[in-house]
């Protein structure tokens, strides 16, 4: 699907200008380029430490383990609330992994801790919350970044 900057070009430089001139115009600008190597390297090596570490989170809160109960029994999460909030984290991290779900894997992930630390703020928790911001700022930069392997 070319862009919708591209379509614009072409549609103006059929009117305006020579065959020799369009061929140049025709290219894509280098801002609308697709991701280049490093980038998706970054956002590969990115997106699975993501995926780990939200699969690992809520495996433990899906099975009860002390850390992740320690965690959420202080703010008032009853134990089928943690199971919702375990699938949701663990279905999050694998959606992330797949090209047609990403933006779906990656919203529920970031909406996940975004309800963690909204629930620690309104316990008056501050180093608990404030623990919790880099791994909301982890899930925003692999949105941010894009899926590796999806089609530009």
């Amino acid at each position: 699907m070319p862009w919708p900057y591209s379509i614009v070009v072409r549609k103006v430089a059929k009117v305006c200008l020579s065959q020799s001139t369009r061929s140049l115009l025709y290219r894509i600008p280098a801002f609308l380029s697709p991701m280049p190597l490093y980038l998706k390297l970054l956002a590969g090596a990115l997106l699975l430490v993501s995926a780990a570490l939200s699969a690992r989170q809520g495996w433990a809160i899906l099975h009860g383990r002390s850390a992740a109960v320690e965690l959420l029994q202080p703010l008032g999460v009853s134990r089928p609330g943690q199971l919702a909030l375990g699938a949701a984290v663990l279905l999050g991290a694998a959606l992330t992994l797949l090209p047609a779900t990403f933006w779906l894997g990656g919203y529920t992930s970031a909406a996940c801790i975004l309800l963690i630390i909204s629930l620690q703020l309104a316990h008056h928790n501050l180093p608990g919350a404030g623990a919790e911001v880099p791994f909301l700022l982890l899930a925003l930069l692999v949105l941010y970044l894009g899926h590796p392997l999806a089609r530009q």
